[in-house]
């Protein structure tokens, strides 16, 4: 019983992802959440007592566990700074694959003024992000006179901010009788036309790791001393044999 529970359970938090991200927390609707999924709105409501609780579990879901993969990099990156970019290089990737941590974004972006504790993460992940600046400046990465807490909230904003830009998937979906451009006249079929918007989404993710790389490009000639530059480079690109 409890394995059946805690399985409805999950088929909750992965619909109601997809639709939080689809429609975001004004305009989804509960009945959204169990359509075409075999569960009851009662079982909703067993689990997530309200729209706002089935929200936080969501956001709690992706966001979560980051503290702790954080501290599963540090013996491949003892260096803070190098840490923290590889952090961004994971942000990234989960960002990519998993819609929990779409959709936990823009609920946190969403609500967070009318109800803060939705944001927690943002919170927690600005002090670490700050922490992680203080241990690099003890290290002696950082250029004397950096401003840890100005320099965190920077670094924060592009994690959460580039993901938001339009164009990254933010917009409402084509309607499926629209004529694709990418596709055509004569193979306009439904699947087809799945596999164009499909590969417009991985452009749109690969752009966006690109346009995190360069932040980081673009960051660090005024952050790290020199010395730090090539082991951060390596990190960004890839080629950290660890990362």
């Amino acid at each position: 019983m409890r394995k059946r529970s805690a399985a409805t359970r999950e088929v909750l938090l992965s619909a109601a992802a997809e639709a939080f991200e689809q429609s975001g927390f004004g305009e989804t609707r509960l009945e959204d959440v169990v359509a075409g999924h075999d569960v009851s709105k009662g079982a909703l409501y067993f689990h997530f007592p309200s729209k706002e609780a089935l929200a936080a579990a969501v956001i709690d879901a992706a966001y979560g566990p980051w503290p702790e993969r954080l501290e599963l990099l540090r013996p491949a990156y003892p260096r803070a700074m190098a840490r923290l970019v590889a952090l961004g290089r994971q942000i990234i990737d989960a960002y990519r694959s998993d819609a929990g941590m779409r959709a936990g974004l823009r609920l946190m972006t969403e609500v967070s003024s009318a109800t803060p504790a939705l944001a927690r993460p943002l919170v927690d992940g600005l002090a670490a992000v700050e922490g992680l600046l203080a241990e690099a400046a003890e290290q002696g990465d950082l250029l004397p006179g950096t401003d840890v807490r100005r320099t965190a909230r920077l670094i924060l904003a592009g994690f959460t901010g580039l993901p938001r830009i339009p164009g990254r998937g933010n917009e409402p979906a084509p309607s499926a009788d629209a004529p694709d451009p990418l596709v055509p006249a004569e193979r306009t079929d439904v699947t087809e036309r799945a596999d164009v918007t499909e590969l417009a989404e991985l452009a749109e993710l690969t752009e966006l790791a690109d346009d995190m790389t360069g932040l980081w490009l673009a960051l660090l000639p005024g952050l790290v001393r020199d010395e730090c530059r090539a082991e951060l480079t390596s990190v960004l690109t890839g080629d950290h044999p660890s990362s």
